[in-house]
């Protein structure tokens, strides 16, 4: 089933009203606040960046997942955040600054010393982000690039959609 705007406004509006309850105020967020917001709702948060983009079309609150990327302790986590990322990425939850961010933050990782599924994830979250955004001119590429040799066939046609 296909949601129209205000459909989709309809059905999150309820839960950004609760977030309202519970004392969130977008004018005040910053990246102190942000880390509290987050704490305070734990796995929520992503949901509830998600939900509040939708109802306010777009404008973006700060972004944990940015600062995510560089703490990551396990593949496991990564591979969360990752999906956690594109998720918003597939609503465009992000604008262009924060896109730029996190695909600069992603490209310093050393993809070769990670498990075939996380770099899977990775370079999807990628494509992912060259559909949305269509910043593929304005990265770096050059440590993919590197490594396009040393990754699985099927891993390189991911490769093959950023940087041509």
């Amino acid at each position: 089933m296909i949601f129209t705007y205000d459909e989709l406004k309809e059905c999150v509006g309820q839960d950004i009203e609760r977030f309202y309850k519970m004392g969130f105020n977008e004018e005040l967020m910053d990246t102190t606040i942000e880390d509290e917001v987050q704490d305070e709702l734990g796995d929520q948060y992503i949901k509830f960046i998600t939900d509040f983009n939708i109802v306010t079309k777009g404008k973006t609150v700060g972004d944990k997942g940015i600062r995510s990327i560089k703490k990551y302790s396990t593949e496991a986590d990564l591979i969360e955040i990752t999906q956690q990322i594109d998720d918003k990425v597939i609503f465009r939850g992000y604008n262009n600054e924060q896109i730029l961010s996190i695909v600069n933050e992603i490209v310093k990782i050393d993809l070769l010393s990670l498990k075939y599924e996380t770099r899977e994830e990775i370079l999807n979250l990628l494509c992912d982000i060259i559909s949305y955004y269509g910043i593929s001119n304005s990265v770096n590429w050059d440590n993919i690039i590197d490594i396009i040799d040393k990754l699985e066939d099927d891993l390189k046609e991911y490769v093959a959609e950023f940087i041509e």
